[in-house]
């Protein structure tokens, strides 16, 4: 086996604090629960699982109750209320920008495909590579030792400190994905072991439940508010209508949604924290109306956003520019990510199942400013939703040395960002009248 290397020489590394406990493995981890198991003998489990999630999330809300869904004769009501309390979420996680100067917008990098580097190497290796803050990815630390352990908490931040870098978000795309998905093998792959268990699917979703309600009280005690990442989707498998699945059976995913979510979501609310989903396939909300049908099912509840990514909607030809103007107080963090689309190829935009940087594949991820995406567009938009969040880079492109993209894509978000003018530009005639 080869030895890696290393991404840039880190003098004087700050050592990773001792363990403090043999394990940090959750009270919660371990074999399915046996009415899980008693339920999948009898027939659908499925209900007993939202019962045990629902628990899960009154045990860490104590007397606080859980948010009950809205029936038809408050539904108006409380949708206002909710759509008029997410108007004061924006304005609270990015009150101003904090890139160079006060007038960009905070640029970052997404350490999801970088987990393969330790941690303050990669830190180190995005200062050098010119950008100021991480997005960080939940597999690139231990979530549950970060829940109990102070000092290495402390370690993390230090780490941060130490390269003048700001941490401005956590990211669970991989645990989150399995708390609606109809969990298979490959789900292994991606799942924390713990969370993963034995490898039954219904004690699969209820894990990931769990570890997605820790994972808000981590983003606190790291000191950010907004976790990134997936939800998963139970009827992803219907999204081609043949055999048609009927309407029942659609609306069964999206209240599903709410069952699993809003549980997990009061959690999120406990600690201040907001959930920006990556609009995505495999996920509840793939586009435009289904990301507005995904809020419609959750009362629009204001801890629940969008991590708005680009490069998923072009591929599925949805205008992705509409989707920031479609939820302009909804985009809760963004993603600088490009890609590619090949129409009249040998290949389909569904990938045929050809690995990705193929040359017959429909589209593909590319680095930044190397793709079809329109990006002055995207900060015009953005700039008219008053977004002030970070920029964060998730680089992803197999034709191409990451270490080179990711400098490259710091350099393009930088000539990319303005900011938006506070006057007409035929202002001045006026003046000259």
């Amino acid at each position: 086996m080869s030895q890696r290397t290393p991404l840039i020489v880190v003098e004087n590394p700050t050592p990773e604090p001792a363990k403090t406990q043999e394990s940090y493995l959750p009270s919660w981890a371990g074999p399915t629960p046996p009415e899980i198991l008693q339920a999948m003998a009898n027939g659908d489990p499925t209900a007993i699982v939202n019962e045990l999630i629902i628990k899960a999330a009154e045990r860490r809300l104590g007397t606080q109750p859980l948010t009950q869904r809205s029936t038809d004769e408050n539904r108006e009501a409380v949708w206002a209320t909710n759509k008029k309390l997410t108007a004061e979420v924006m304005p609270r996680l990015w009150p101003t920008k904090t890139g160079s100067g006060g007038k960009k917008r905070l640029k970052t990098l997404f350490s999801g495909q970088w987990a393969d580097v330790p941690l303050e190497e990669f830190l180190a290796y995005a200062k050098d590579a010119g950008f100021e803050g991480v997005e960080l990815a939940c597999w690139h630390f231990d979530l549950q030792r970060a829940l109990v352990d102070d000092a290495y908490v402390s370690w993390i931040l230090a780490l941060f400190a130490k390269y003048k870098l700001q941490l401005v978000a956590i990211s669970a795309h991989l645990v989150g994905q399995a708390v609606l998905d109809n969990i298979e093998p490959r789900h292994k792959g991606i799942l924390p072991a713990h969370v993963w268990g034995d490898g039954i699917s219904y004690g699969v979703n209820l894990r990931a439940a769990e570890e997605m309600m820790d994972t808000a009280a981590v983003a606190r005690r790291l000191g950010v508010n907004v976790v990134n990442g997936f939800t998963g989707s139970s009827i992803w498998h219907m999204v081609y209508d043949f055999p048609a699945a009927g309407e029942p059976a659609i609306q069964a995913g999206f209240d599903l949604l709410a069952i699993r979510w809003n549980p997990i979501l009061d959690v999120f609310a406990l600690f201040g924290e907001v959930f920006a989903l990556e609009v995505h396939p495999t996920e509840i909300a793939f586009d435009i109306h289904t990301a507005e049908r995904s809020l419609k099912n959750l009362d629009y509840r204001p801890e629940f956003g969008f991590n708005f990514d680009p490069s998923h909607l072009l591929w599925q030809g949805v205008d992705y520019v509409d989707f920031i103007r479609a939820f302009p107080d909804r985009i809760y963090h963004v993603h600088m990510k490009d890609a590619t689309v090949k129409i009249g190829g040998k290949g389909s935009v569904l990938g045929s199942f050809l690995p990705f940087g193929h040359p017959d594949r429909g589209f593909d991820f590319v680095s930044l400013g190397r793709g079809d995406i329109n990006f002055t567009k995207i900060i015009r938009a953005l700039n008219a939703a008053n977004y002030n969040g970070p920029l964060s880079n998730e680089w992803e492109d197999s034709g191409m040395d990451r270490e080179e993209g990711a400098r490259e894509a710091s350099q393009f978000i930088t000539a990319v960002d303005f900011s938006k003018s506070d006057r007409r530009m035929d202002q001045a005639f006026d003046q000259a009248a």
